[in-house]
């Protein structure tokens, strides 16, 4: 390895490693946000050009856009007292275009609330203020920006306030507004409680960017909302669990479909609303029909575990006692049911929710109702062979998140992740037997009580551990699958910390919030814990405004708070992975309330990771009752040259002949498919792209920049881990600068093109100025593309 100091920069180049093959089966068409990854919608949006990037120095442009266009119409669908009606007043036709009104009864993950950013809008698109204000601070906690939330009508709406440029910001999500200024800037809630009166007679404060007002403009609330938001009623932070994406892998012999309307309008669970006959929610189905015999690819590459079995013509045979065979089902919306078919004999099928820990008997397909995913396993008589297997899963499916088809050419695009799939982990903790069957290392905290999951995600996991202090953590085992590797792990942790309102303000002098709370990943259970993610910096709430609120119940801040992280990689990874929730902050008297982990897995049993062709059909709604329809063939060969040359982003269009006749919205059904049956000696002709990265997050093979920054936080050495392709022509350079704008260091890295580097940071040795502990921005610009990621020091 070569190693060159450069003032305060250490330069390490890296070899390049193959990364993963394909990843995420959804398609997004002109003028379409990626729901599926705040990241990567943050990032780029190539389907959606002119929406703007995420940019860490202007993220006004950014939440601007994003809440104009994701306004979601609960004064706007007729819920509650028909203040707006879009849609020439089709109601229907607002709840599936847009991201409509749902309580937070209809819907409940393993019996508690899902607040995670993604999947909440793809599975609901809305709920309650207090349900979208949550989501907002996730969204703005993956971005790395300190968030909170206020009650400001006595108890009757919440909304976001957000800090960036040295000042706050306020946003609703759940009725698509906002306030600024004729520069444009948008006002935070700091200045509008103490100039409410004159903030009500400015221009541009009460329209967002839909065709409506902001809903204070209704006539019998203006004066109410106005009172009220001079004195709002309480606080709190970092409410935000997050971490799930909705990407998957389409295996051989595998088909997703997703519905406008339900399949069947029993197939739901909850209290699901019907509107003129029309389910608020659609269906999705995943069906898995793998061809299991020997001279077949199907059985080796959908397969997650095996034992004692063998291919034979017609199946998978036992070849002693203990035999079985296990697939992972996984589904990006919560199952609805999940029928296992198979043919043979001596065959026993059990399942398991919590990743092979504990497994159940499969008796009925509902068994596995309100999860995301299980494992499968198929028990086989020694002697015996399974002839075949049929995996049908519904799914609930929110139809606003489906690809909108327009009359004439559509641009679809189809953009691949990471080859891994993703496990979710949600422990049941209702009994101190569950909780240490799960916790598998554990100081400070220990078993608690039960308690009884409520609104908001209160007690997600069913019980509570008991009170730890600083130094406090809790361990959870990601057990992967033989033969493979847990390369990864995202998700959120829960927490209790009862700092009340006026604890808040005197000690505010000394408040240091910042890292107080952790998630750590491990390939061990005892050692090599790396920080992937940290809460919110809390230090910047003006002590003027906290005296502005209301005494109550909750003050500062509401004691439920969480921490969590998008997906992010193992440092090398083994066949288990270890997620901990890390405490030390200032309160000895804290409570973990659950945890919920995904962990993303490697598996390949074929001797390479081959791409496999697939096919997608669109088909759009021309009447009530007539449909057309249209379907694309993707080879193995164009999947190959994406991956190479177009940043893995497979492009197609879609025709809708002039002149046709669509209803409100065209969408129907999107239907893709990796046909089954592929043979074996067919499948080594195909192109095959490497196996999964176990060393770096970057893609060495990429056309796109790319950039990693660890630890989370630093101190004093931070490592910046870059890579820009040769085919990018121009200067290249890497700075970082401070949230003010300020220039703290910069490099010329046009010679490093071509290839991984990893650049090490010596903060505390900075010759220019003496840097504190704060947050600084790592900008990498070549030609005319860039990238930035934040930067966390805790000195």
């Amino acid at each position: 390895m070569k190693h060159l100091v450069l003032s305060v920069w250490v330069i390490c180049i890296i070899a390049g490693i193959a990364d993963a093959r394909l990843r995420n089966p959804w398609v997004v068409v002109d003028k379409q946000l990626n729901l599926w990854s705040p990241e990567k919608m943050a990032a780029t949006n190539i389907s959606y050009p002119s929406f703007p990037r995420f940019n860490p120095a202007d993220p006004d442009s950014f939440f601007k856009q994003l809440i104009g266009h994701m306004m979601v119409w609960e004064h706007r669908d007729g819920s509650a007292g028909n203040f707006f009606v879009d849609f020439n007043k089709k109601r229907e036709y607002c709840i599936k275009n847009g991201y409509s009104h749902h309580d937070i009864n209809y819907y409940r993950e393993h019996g508690t609330q899902c607040m995670d950013w993604t999947k909440w809008v793809n599975t609901l698109g809305d709920g309650y203020c207090n349900i979208m204000a949550g989501c907002l601070i996730s969204m703005a906690t993956q971005l790395g920006i300190e968030a909170r939330s206020f009650n400001i009508l006595d108890g009757g709406h919440a909304i976001t306030d957000m800090y960036y440029n040295n000042g706050w910001h306020f946003f609703d999500l759940d009725e698509g507004g906002f306030g600024w200024n004729t520069a444009g800037t948008t006002y935070g809630l700091d200045w509008i409680m103490q100039n409410v009166d004159t903030y009500f007679t400015l221009p541009y404060t009460q329209t967002s960017f839909m065709t409506v007002k902001y809903f204070w403009s209704y006539a019998g609330a203006k004066a109410w909302i106005q009172n009220a938001m001079k004195s709002p009623d309480y606080m709190w932070f970092g409410y935000a669990p997050m971490g799930a994406d909705m990407s998957m892998c389409l295996r051989i012999g595998e088909k997703l479909e997703r519905f406008w309307n339900p399949i069947n309008q029993a197939w739901s669970f909850g209290n699901i609303p019907v509107f003129n006959n029309l389910k608020a929610f659609g269906n999705g189905r995943i069906t898995y029909e793998p061809n299991l015999g020997s001279a077949y690819a199907d059985f080796l590459d959908g397969v997650y575990e095996m034992s004692n079995v063998q291919q034979v013509a017609n199946g998978v045979q036992a070849t002693g006692t203990g035999a079985y065979a296990t697939w992972a089902v996984r589904s990006g919306n919560p199952i609805v049911f999940s029928k296992v078919t198979t043919t043979g004999s001596g065959l026993t099928r059990k399942y398991s929710p919590d990743m092979g820990i504990t497994w159940y008997a499969y008796a009925d397909s509902a068994d596995v109702q309100e999860l995301y995913d299980y494992l499968l396993k198929v028990e086989i008589a020694n002697g015996s062979t399974l002839t075949g297997l049929k995996i049908e899963t519904v799914t609930l499916l929110h139809p606003g998140a489906l690809p909108r088809l327009r009359e004439g050419t559509n641009a679809c695009q189809l953009q691949m992740y990471d080859n891994d799939e993703t496990l979710t982990m949600h422990p049941n903790w209702s009994t101190a037997t569950n909780f240490n069957k799960y916790v598998v290392a554990q100081s400070g905290f220990s078993y608690g009580s039960a308690q009884t999951p409520g609104d908001y995600a209160y007690f997600p996991n069913y019980g509570q551990s008991s009170t730890g202090g600083p130094g406090s953590y809790l361990t959870l085992k990601l057990p992967g699958p033989q033969g493979g590797q847990v390369v990864g792990a995202a998700g959120y942790a829960f927490f209790y910390r009862n700092d009340l309102h006026q604890t808040f303000l005197t000690t505010r002098a000394n408040w240091t919030e910042t890292n107080s709370a952790q998630i750590r990943l491990s390939n061990a259970m005892n050692s090599g814990f790396v920080s992937v993610g940290h809460n919110t910096l809390h230090q910047n709430s003006s002590q003027t405004t906290m005296g502005l609120m209301k005494p109550s119940q909750w003050g500062f801040s509401m004691p439920w708070t969480s921490v969590g992280v998008p997906r992010k990689k193992i440092s090398n990874p083994g066949q288990d992975g270890y997620f901990q929730f890390y405490y030390n902050g200032p309160n000895a008297s804290t409570y973990c309330h659950g945890i919920s982990a995904y962990a993303q897995y490697y598996i390949n049993n074929l001797s390479k990771d081959y791409l496999n062709d697939m096919t997608i059909t669109h088909i759009w709604n021309k009447t009530d009752s007539s449909q057309g329809s249209a379907t694309v063939n993707i080879t193995a060969a164009q999947i190959a040259a994406a991956l190479s040359s177009n940043n893995g982003i497979v492009q197609y269009s879609v025709d809708i002949p002039a002149g046709t006749t669509l209803l409100h919205d065209p969408n129907n059904c999107i239907i893709m498919e990796v046909p089954g049956s592929v043979l074996l000696t067919d499948i080594a002709s195909n192109p095959e792209y490497g196996t999964v990265a176990v060393e770096s997050a970057i893609d060495a093979q990429s056309t796109a920049l790319a950039l990693e920054i660890s630890p989370v936080p630093a101190n004093p050495d931070v490592n910046i881990t870059f890579f820009v392709p040769a085919s990018i022509h121009g200067p290249a350079s890497l700075a970082i600068y401070d949230l003010k704008g300020g220039l703290v260091h910069s490099m010329d890295i046009t010679s490093e093109k071509g290839r991984e580097v990893r650049v090490v940071w010596n903060s505390g040795k900075d010759g220019a100025r003496a840097l504190p502990s704060g947050v600084f921005v790592a900008r990498l610009i070549a030609g005319n593309r860039s990238i930035t990621k934040k930067i966390f020091l805790v000195k």
